[in-house]
């Protein structure tokens, strides 16, 4: 595997080993088609990804090199010749299929067609579809009746393999026996361990299941050595039949309260004043301090979090009451004579009203504890804040820089 692996330099540059000498894109695109380029950087990722998931993947396959793969499939490979067959290595009878299709747009017909080229069905655990086009929405529903689980790629979205980013934490998959451990430990129920999206990448890279548990290592974050959680669990559809993975949707992504500490970059500065206010009684007098965080999307603030999530969090155990003055003051006694920190994570709301109420029960408490709310609205911060709004500006060019080079392109970065 280290010999196939584009590893950057300490400078952010040149790549080894996948073109066997330092090599930019540019000069091994001259010398085959930048068609089949891509499909050679696609296809090694689905391989590592498939071989990360525990299927049987041959080494031969992994340290394949471009000129390798070239003298195989041809400068312009057909889409047909690509497709290959695994084997779970615990359950070699468990197989998952991957099938490249073409540029032209995804119709019914050819779902149809493809699932009526798949020999023993019965014996498939899983069919991985590589697009190069979109799919309509009649091709989409088709992929529902098939018997077996379907995952749908993007052929963009191969072309970096998440896991290699020099940013990326070291993960682990929790066994059955694991995951409850860490419930145990932290004395928490299943729903209340810090959620992922099905549409998250790393995800889909490792195929989580409903439930499933991802351990999460950071050896050299801003805050330093972190070991957090991460559980599959919105987003995940319930029932028998394929689940399509396409991340495109044209919903609102939902935000998660999980940060990638070591993906947090050129934030210090802001870190020093965030933590100024929360040590300041200024703006308070008698009241809670509310501290309005205000950010585009992306830019690191920390979902709606109604009273019965709050007095969830602050028990960690799930609460059935639903009458809101019982809600109300069950969380006002929770918290009594406590200095707390509250953090209301992408505030869309804007009835001001609304907000008053889910106030009321901090407001008779402790002097010095504080309400964090982050939103991209500046009409949210103007309603929920005691503070002035604290503006999150983008990244500095050094910063984005900074970021820019821990990404597993193959290339040469002067």
């Amino acid at each position: 595997m280290a010999a196939t692996t584009e590893t950057l330099n300490g400078n952010g540059g040149s790549v080894h080993g996948v073109f066997g000498r330092e090599r930019c894109l540019t000069e091994v695109v001259d010398e085959g088609s930048a068609q089949s380029f891509r499909y050679y950087i696609s296809r090694r990722t689905v391989l590592e990804m498939l071989k990360d998931r525990g299927f049987d993947v041959a080494d031969s396959d992994l340290t394949r090199s471009v000129t390798e793969f070239r003298s195989v499939f041809g400068n312009s490979p057909d889409v047909d010749s690509l497709r290959f067959c695994v084997s779970l290595r615990s359950n070699p009878l468990k197989k998952t299929l991957v099938i490249f299709l073409g540029t032209d747009e995804i119709k019914i017909a050819n779902i149809r067609a493809v699932y009526g080229q798949i020999l023993n069905k019965e014996s498939l655990h899983g069919l991985i579809l590589i697009l190069q086009s979109k799919m309509n929405h009649f091709a989409k529903k088709e992929l529902e009746k098939f018997p077996f689980k379907v995952e749908v790629f993007q052929i963009t979205d191969l072309l970096v393999n998440i896991t290699k980013h020099v940013l990326q934490p070291k993960l682990d998959i929790l066994t059955a026996d694991q995951k409850q451990q860490v419930l145990n430990k932290y004395k928490l129920e299943d729903k209340q361990l810090p959620r992922v999206l099905e549409s998250d990448a790393i995800v889909r890279y490792y195929g989580l299941q409903k439930g499933q548990v991802v351990k999460i290592a950071y050896s050299d974050g801003v805050f330093g050595p972190l070991v957090t959680y991460r559980c599959g669990w919105a987003g995940f559809q319930r029932g028998v039949g394929a689940r399509l993975s396409e991340t495109r949707d044209k919903e609102t992504l939902q935000t998660s309260s999980f940060i990638d500490a070591s993906w947090v970059l050129g934030r210090m500065e802001d870190q020093k004043k965030i933590i100024k206010l929360l040590v300041s009684d200024e703006h308070c007098g008698n009241d809670v301090g509310i501290i309005p965080v205000v950010g585009m999307g992306g830019l690191g603030k920390i979902t709606k979090l109604p009273t019965k999530s709050i007095l969830e969090s602050v028990e960690r155990k799930s609460c059935d009451l639903m009458d809101l003055n019982i809600l109300q003051t069950s969380l006002q006694d929770m918290l009594r004579g406590k200095r707390f920190l509250v953090v209301l994570d992408d505030v869309w709301h804007e009835r001001k009203s609304d907000w008053d109420v889910v106030r009321l029960p901090f407001r008779a408490e402790a002097f010095g504890s504080k309400i964090i709310v982050t939103t991209r609205s500046e009409k949210v911060a103007s309603i929920m804040g005691i503070y002035p709004p604290f503006r999150l500006e983008g990244l500095s060019d050094d910063d984005f820089w900074l970021l820019f080079k821990g990404l597993p392109f193959p290339l040469k970065i002067d």
